[in-house]
């Protein structure tokens, strides 16, 4: 996320800056990394890319249902080991 302020402020294209992100968050969905995927949506939800927001906030909202279940799935095994 710190370089991806660091991009913001040196005040590159916004075609540049949309690459970037898509790049980052094909990254984080690949290593199920939500939090930051969550974040990088709200960065383009907010700047309305030329996306369609549609688009992200629907994405946005698969990555939070993952993320919640990752976290349930986390706080099970972690459960599981506490039991045995």
């Amino acid at each position: 996320m710190k370089l991806l302020h660091f991009l913001i402020k040196l005040d590159i294209t916004a075609m540049m800056l949309l690459r970037y992100m898509i790049l980052m968050l094909k990254a984080y969905r690949k290593i199920k990394d939500y939090d930051n995927e969550i974040l990088i949506l709200d960065e383009g939800i907010m700047r309305k890319t030329r996306h369609d927001v549609g688009t992200l906030a629907a994405r946005r909202d698969k990555a939070i249902k993952l993320l919640f279940a990752k976290q349930e799935a986390e706080r099970i095994a972690k459960e599981k080991n506490l039991i045995f």
